[in-house]
């Protein structure tokens, strides 16, 4: 009876070390497994998912490397967030600190190099290009100013042809009503001369029926020449006209304008 007790204490304990021995060993297979799978994801700078693979190689072995590079990759998650938001001094600033952990891992250092390097590269390229838009936009603003000064430049041209056009027509009908009005008086002097008697009261010098289009032709005449008569009566200015008709060249429009008592501008 003693002896089959003995068989039975002996059996449980084998039995017991054979399960122990087993989870050891499937734990040390896990370890390895997380382990392997933690260094894939340095290389690819994946730090979330090596995070995640050396915790569960710490549950199933407790590690010096474990323990370090959970403590680096908490810092270097902090620097990549820092990275995206383009924070690119505090980014690599914090990488250098995982770098500096004491005791720190070798393959956990290597790949934060790495990620700093990339960092710079992206720092590099982002400056680039907004120099770049910068340049493009500056270039894009000078044209655009470049057209609206040549826009405005014809427009004033063309304003001045314009006005000088129609200053060059009113001085112009001016000089043909001054010429028919004078052709008209010469003619009235030589029947006044040849028939004296039929002169009329009317016939008298300088006082003479003008049109709208004289007085107006006239207007623009003594505003070309500076004087201040945009607001001169039309009888003052038929009277004015009159003066220069009269005259027969010996008065110029100035002269006239003077006795007329208009000031220039």
């Amino acid at each position: 009876m003693k002896k089959k007790i003995i068989i039975v204490i002996v059996l449980i304990v084998a039995f017991a070390a054979g399960i122990f021995g087993y989870q050891t060993f499937n734990k040390g297979q896990g370890y390895e497994a997380n382990i392997r799978n933690a260094h894939a994801a340095l290389n690819e700078q994946d730090w979330q998912s090596a995070k995640a693979y050396y915790q569960a190689a710490q549950k199933d072995k407790v590690s010096v490397e474990g323990r370090t590079a959970l403590e680096q990759l908490k810092i270097a998650i902090s620097a990549q967030k820092k990275a995206d938001k383009h924070d690119w001094h505090e980014a690599l600033s914090l990488y250098k600190s995982a770098t500096a952990v004491d005791g720190a891992i070798s393959i956990v250092n290597k790949n934060v190099k790495v990620a700093m390097k990339q960092v710079n590269a992206t720092r590099a390229s982002i400056k680039a290009s907004s120099a770049s838009s910068k340049a493009a936009a500056e270039s894009s603003k000078a044209a655009s100013v470049s057209a609206s000064m040549a826009s405005a430049s014809s427009k004033a041209a063309s304003v001045a042809a314009s006005q000088s056009s129609a200053a060059a027509s009113s001085k112009a009908a001016y000089s043909s009503s001054v010429a028919a009005a004078n052709s008209a008086a010469a003619s009235s002097s030589a029947a006044a001369e040849s028939n004296s008697e039929a002169k009329q009261p009317n016939d008298v010098p300088g006082d003479r029926p003008m049109d709208s289009a004289d007085v107006a032709a006239a207007r623009n005449q003594w505003l070309g020449l500076g004087y201040d008569v945009a607001n001169v009566s039309t009888d003052e200015m038929q009277v004015a006209m009159n003066k220069v008709i009269d005259g027969h060249g010996a008065l110029s429009m100035e002269q006239v304008a003077d006795q007329m008592g208009w000031k220039k501008k």
